[in-house]
């Protein structure tokens, strides 16, 4: 099955374009009527993916069936399933993130007011233990590498993390853009494909340039950067 990369219909066209020169499909997300318009057409706010798992909302799958339609189409022959959600988030933070959780190995990092109740009883279904953070938006403020190791510069996320035995590299505050915010987060800002770390933009630009190289290739892995400019928070890229 060829591979396939989600991401923000408002990405870069140089982002767009590295990734079909490396051979992934993209299938690019339209907003969501009932988010914020930062985050209205970010990946993480809309897909979850657990696994061959995905979930997202049924009110958005409605709004943009034809999205899902070229999904369901292009994953079903890879074992992938859908579950869509009843859940009908609101457009303020924290009440927008009813699926922005971070699942590391048997944890599960999330803000447990906001998150969706079916996503919660999946979670207790499967054995996976909830791990409550004030942090509303845990997978866009932190990088997964693996199930052992992430990147963030969220103090929160990073301490409890650490105390779950997650390998945790703390970086600078800053430097992924997220209009009309003052910056965005590491983990809306790249995505993870097996063994390679891609940015949305040019991730030397970062002061903590060096840190977070060594933390990739502390995994065994390999950062690529899509673009020249400055990584962009897009809510990540989901790769299937």
């Amino acid at each position: 099955m060829r591979r396939i990369a989600v991401i923000d219909e408002r990405a870069p066209g140089d982002v767009i374009r590295s990734l079909e020169i490396r051979g992934y499909t993209v299938i690019t997300l339209p907003s969501y009527s009932r988010l914020g318009e930062a985050v209205a057409s970010h990946t993480d706010m809309l897909i979850f993916k657990v696994g061959k798992r995905l979930f997202s909302f049924a009110d958005y799958c409605e709004e943009r069936a034809y999205v899902f339609d070229d999904l369901y189409a292009m994953l079903r022959e890879g074992g992938y399933s859908f579950t869509f959600l009843c859940d009908v988030p609101k457009s303020d933070y924290p009440h927008d993130a009813k699926i922005n959780v971070l699942v590391m190995g048997k944890y599960v990092f999330l803000k447990s007011d906001t998150v969706s109740d079916s996503l919660l009883c999946y979670f207790e279904e499967h054995g996976y233990e909830a791990v409550k953070v004030k942090q509303g938006y845990p997978a866009c403020t932190v990088l997964r590498l693996n199930e052992c190791a992430a990147i963030t510069a969220d103090r929160g996320m990073a301490k409890a993390m650490s105390e779950k035995g997650i390998r945790v590299t703390l970086i600078e505050d800053g430097y992924f853009t997220l209009p009309p915010y003052e910056y965005g987060f590491i983990g809306g800002s790249a995505g993870v494909d097996k063994d390679t770390v891609y940015f949305t933009g040019n991730i030397e630009s970062h002061p903590s340039y060096d840190k977070i190289i060594r933390a990739i290739e502390a995994e065994g892995m390999r950062a690529i950067s899509l673009s020249k400019g400055v990584p962009a928070d897009l809510g990540g890229i989901l790769f299937c």
